[in-house]
């Protein structure tokens, strides 16, 4: 049996790889199916999870943003291959979503993106860290025809603008919570909190860089603006913009013009949202 017909029993029936909604059963591994399965991932994990995307996805924005991804449009990233991925990734894509609920999966919702700490600039050979700025740069100019934006917004508060400490894959979530408009950050916090203890998933309040790179690469590959202005969204993340009013860098509005990344005002509004993340 391939992998595609594996993934497919296991999209018939989810519950013979969790114990939860979504928490993978080591229990499971003595089931003939589940080692032909976990085997067959472990050798091919990236162009699995592509073929899972296509398979599950109703979603054609739905996408896995890695290595090839970062050097068809941007340039050469300082990772000889990408991160491992979970053995039950593909699983994972085909499993039902926590936040749109019945009738969508993990794939239809969610995107995978790879964020490397450095990038080679494609135009002038030099590396750089990869931050919001530097990022900046590659999105104005993309290669391998990609679509071209920027920001329209840059305030950075007193965020440093640091990468990552290592190469890592994000799984993110495009749409936000439901019910997390009109909400203040503390709550719309506890909101991810309380749905990751429901589903046993490891969601966390996004980091504005994994969103940043989610939102840019979603924008340059499949001309997609996640986060757009119909209806206008803003999504809180978990660094401090003014470490005296309590305040959250943001990101959303993204338009014709370009991405804003700034802040919003600490009270509640319909414009205000929130979404999750899981480092992988």
């Amino acid at each position: 049996m391939g992998i595609s017909r594996l993934a497919g029993a296991f999209v018939r029936a989810p519950h013979t790889l969790f114990t939860g909604p979504y928490q993978p059963a080591a229990a499971q591994s003595t089931s003939v199916l589940f080692r032909r399965y976990a085997s067959a991932m472990a050798s091919s994990h990236t162009t699995s999870v592509a073929r899972a995307v296509r398979q599950f996805s109703t979603n054609p924005t739905a996408a896995i943003y890695g290595k090839t991804a970062w050097e068809k449009y941007f340039g050469n990233v300082d990772v000889t291959t990408e991160p491992p991925l979970r053995s039950d990734m593909e699983a994972i894509w085909a499993s039902p979503c926590p936040v749109k609920g019945k009738g969508y999966t993990i794939a239809d919702t969610h995107s995978l993106v790879l964020v490397p700490p450095h990038v080679r600039m494609p135009y002038t050979g030099e590396w750089k860290p990869l931050i919001l700025s530097t990022l900046g740069e590659l999105v104005q100019r993309p290669r391998g025809g990609g679509n071209a934006t920027r920001y329209n917004q840059f305030q950075l508060g007193v965020y440093p603008d640091l990468p990552t400490e290592k190469a890592h894959w994000s799984l993110i979530c495009s749409y936000p919570l439901d019910r997390s408009r009109y909400q203040t950050y503390p709550r719309q916090a506890a909101m991810v909190q309380e749905l990751a203890k429901r589903v046993q998933i490891p969601y966390e309040v996004p980091a504005i860089l994994d969103m940043t790179v989610y939102a840019f690469m979603a924008y340059t590959q499949a001309g997609y603006r996640p986060f757009g202005t119909d209806p206008m969204t803003y999504i809180r993340c978990r660094e401090p913009f003014n470490s005296e009013q309590g305040c959250q860098m943001t990101i959303g509005g993204f338009s014709r013009d370009g991405l804003n990344i700034s802040y919003l005002p600490c009270n509640s509004g319909a414009e205000y949202a929130m979404t999750v993340m899981w480092r992988i």
